[in-house]
């Protein structure tokens, strides 16, 4: 029978921990795809929406029979004179979804709620590039902490 062999132990050691963070790595990766595609469907609804002029938008007001396009929403909320909160739709298939919604003011301008649409699109356009660039935020953190164990574990020993 042999005895403790430290060189194969380090060895098998060292492969573990290889095949550890591989797996967070991949995992992370995983994330990171499915995010992407995530921000990527939201890209391309907002695109579908026409910007930087929204002529495309189609919003609809809890309680209205009809949709409004963002001319008729400014316009509507101007001859009521209040504020309202309009769900922003987009139609799929013959199906139409709701992807946010926008507040329009009294005092607000077309000029206006378009340039605060722009924010939001561009928000999401800086979203993508930030997801796209910074694998970090999508490291399982636990499953790190336990590799530095086994790799604090290996230097004590190897």
């Amino acid at each position: 029978m042999e005895g403790f062999d430290e060189t194969r132990f380090c060895n098998m050691l060292e492969e573990r921990l290889n095949e550890k963070w591989d797996e967070v790595v991949k995992e992370a990766e995983k994330r990171q795809r499915e995010k992407l595609a995530e921000l990527e469907e939201k890209i391309k609804i907002w695109e579908d929406l026409g910007p930087p002029s929204f002529d495309k938008m189609v919003l609809y007001h809890e309680g209205e029979k009809r949709l409004f396009n963002l001319k008729e929403a400014l316009k509507s909320v101007k001859e009521r004179g209040v504020r309202r909160v309009f769900v922003i739709v987009h139609r799929k298939g013959g199906k139409a979804y709701r992807i946010g919604t926008l507040t329009i003011e009294v005092d607000d301008t077309l000029k206006s709620l378009r340039e605060a649409l722009n924010k939001r699109y561009e928000d999401l356009l800086k979203e993508y590039e930030r997801v796209k660039k910074n694998l970090l935020q999508f490291i399982d953190w636990e499953h790190l902490k336990k590799i530095g164990e086994m790799a604090a574990l290996k230097k004590q020993i190897c």
